[in-house]
């Protein structure tokens, strides 16, 4: 009797911890918390005790967003090329979708992570696509415009931004919990969480793309419609709302990173990528989600007015003016801070005289969401001096590539043929092994990690 009566009190505390946990995931709350939530102090990021946080960390590229690029060929491929290109050898729709799950559930994994802390690194950027914020259904009308013949995509494309649409004025766009896109972020945050690292959700391929670079954009139809059609931001607004509600209390986000490397726009388009950030940003404030924001502009997140342009994306440009960060993308220029941009473009922040003019102007922090790919150790080194110097995080690009040349630029290689031209490795599963860290090979150059080393 007794031991009936303490194991009931255990069942209802078990329960009540349950419902507990169940309710704090609803309203934003999570248990993540050993980390402190970040915010901006002038041209610092700071923690809530004020104390100067230098996040410096990996990108995780490649895992939920293919780019042919780093398959070691074909570089102008799309990850919508891959899946066709499988469904072309005989694979069902259905089957194509069930190997990109094993890809995603094996090329990052805890061991990754685990990797990732003992290098030192304190941060990861997550590069997202939109599409795993939609239901298998809803992905399947989006793929079906991939596998449509010449003649039908374009009405292929307009059906599935219509739906978008639909989905958006019904509110059943990023909706359900058990998306692959929240189940994704949960597992890294209680990976991360161990290891007291910060996460920075990135969206790096959005609804109708940003830019005319296929590759890096998982292009469906045709470039920059992200700026054409309104219904792709009113999807992507749509969607981040729900992320940002999902994770609104989770210290160990970082910050967000709204639209990656927008490029190739006009003064038009400028006004429509801020009108777009600055809703973002509002429905983040407005819910109490004040989590850092990093801004992107233009010529892949680095210019933030065209030459005589009339639209910008200034803090002073934004309602909410807190908390925002502005990116940096650089790769293999000179580690000069006097040296400015040879292109003569104004605001843009790739060289570092110009970062540190544009920082001092407007007062903000900057962060390189992107760098490295660089075999010159010397110089590699050089740009992570400088930025320390500065008080300037950044994120390398990108933890593991499958690069054929054995060129070291990376911290990681995936082992095994390429995975774009070898379409028996998705069939008989060898590509699901290769991908994952126990079976990569380790980058073995000392002045590489040297250059990249966190500990210096």
């Amino acid at each position: 009797m007794k031991t009936h009566f303490y194991s009931t009190i255990k069942l209802c505390l078990l329960l009540l911890v349950v419902q507990g946990f169940a309710c704090d995931k609803e309203n934003g709350n999570s248990n993540s918390d050993n980390q402190l939530a970040l915010k901006a102090s002038g041209k610092k990021i700071v923690d809530q005790d004020n104390n100067e946080v230098l996040l410096r960390g990996v990108n995780l590229g490649q895992w939920l967003l293919m780019e042919g690029f780093m398959s070691g060929s074909n570089g102008n491929m799309t990850q919508l090329d891959m899946k066709v290109k499988l469904h072309n050898s005989g694979v069902t729709e259905e089957e194509v979708e069930i190997m990109f799950e094993k890809w995603r559930s094996n090329f990052i994994t805890k061991s990754d992570i685990e990797f990732i802390a003992s290098r030192g690194f304190n941060c990861i950027r997550l590069p997202l696509h939109y599409e795993l914020f939609l239901t298998s259904e809803q992905r399947a009308l989006r793929t079906k415009v991939a596998y449509s013949s010449t003649n039908d995509k374009s009405s292929a494309y307009e059906l599935y931004k219509e739906n978008l649409n639909t989905w958006v004025n019904q509110k059943t766009l990023a909706v359900d919990e058990n998306l692959d896109g929240y189940k994704i972020i949960d597992s890294l945050l209680a990976w991360c969480n161990e290891k007291n690292i910060y996460i920075i959700l990135d969206m790096h391929a959005v609804p109708g793309t940003a830019g005319y670079n296929s590759p890096i954009t998982d292009q469906v139809f045709s470039g920059k419609d992200f700026f054409a059609d309104v219904r792709n931001q009113k999807a992507l607004i749509a969607i981040w709302e729900n992320i940002a509600k999902r994770y609104k209390n989770e210290n160990l986000i970082a910050m967000y990173d709204l639209i990656n490397e927008p490029h190739g726009l006009n003064d038009q388009e400028m006004g429509i990528l801020f009108r777009v950030k600055n809703e973002i940003v509002n429905s983040f404030r407005s819910m109490g989600n004040n989590n850092l924001i990093i801004i992107q502009g233009t010529e892949f997140g680095n210019q933030y007015k065209l030459n005589n342009g009339t639209n910008s994306l200034f803090p002073s440009d934004f309602d909410n003016k807190e908390n925002l960060v502005y990116s940096v993308h650089r790769y293999r220029l000179p580690n000069s801070q006097t040296e400015k941009n040879p292109w003569g473009q104004q605001n843009h922040v790739a060289y570092l005289a110009d970062a540190i003019q544009f920082q001092n102007t407007h007062n903000v922090p900057l962060f390189v969401g992107e760098t490295g790919l660089d075999n010159d150790y010397e110089r590699l080194k050089g740009n992570f001096d400088a930025l320390k110097s500065l008080g300037i995080g950044w994120t390398l690009w990108s933890l593991k590539y499958h690069t054929d040349d054995g060129s070291k630029r990376s911290p990681i290689d995936i082992s095994g043929n390429n995975p774009w031209d070898d379409i028996n490795q998705w069939k008989d599963g060898t590509l699901f092994n290769n991908i994952r860290i126990e079976n990569c090979i380790i980058n073995t150059e000392p002045k590489y990690w040297q250059a990249v080393s966190t500990l210096n």
